[in-house]
C-alpha cells in the first residue's frame, strides 16, 4: 500500500520547542508535527504555512507527521557539520607524491 500524502495547515508552532500542530485540511484532526519530520530544508516553519506530510504512529501510540515539507518552500540541503580533519583544500599528503610512485614501482619488481 502506497503512504498517503496528506495537507494541512500550520495552526500553533512553538520554535523554541521545535514544533506545532497541523489542522487537517478536511478539519477533522490536529497532527502533531517535530521540526525533526521537516525532511532536507532549513526554512522554520510559521503558522499560516501549508504542510504536505504523511501520518505515522510513535513509539507513544499517538498520531504525528513525518516526511512533510512545507508547500512552496524549495528543499535546499542543510549544511553539514564536518568533522572529518580533511577538509577541501587543506589535506597535504606527508609524502611526496614522487616517492609515494617510487615505493609504488619498486614493490612491483620481482625480488632478486
Amino acid at each position: 500500500m502506497k503512504p498517503v500524502l496528506r495537507k494541512g495547515k500550520l495552526t500553533t508552532w512553538k520554535n523554541d520547542k521545535g514544533f506545532g500542530f497541523i489542522r487537517s485540511s478536511d478539519g477533522t484532526q490536529d497532527v502533531f508535527l517535530h521540526i525533526t519530520a521537516l525532511k532536507e530544508t532549513n526554512h522554520r516553519p510559521q503558522v499560516g504555512d501549508v504542510i504536505c506530510y504523511q501520518l505515522t504512529v510513535g513509539k507513544d501510540g499517538r498520531i504525528h507527521a513525518c516526511n512533510a515539507f512545507i508547500e512552496g518552500i524549495v528543499s535546499k540541503p542543510l549544511p553539514r557539520n564536518s568533522s572529518s580533519p580533511i577538509e577541501k583544500g587543506t589535506f597535504k599528503p606527508k609524502a611526496k607524491s614522487s616517492l609515494i610512485f617510487e615505493v609504488l614501482l619498486l614493490s612491483l619488481l620481482p625480488s632478486l
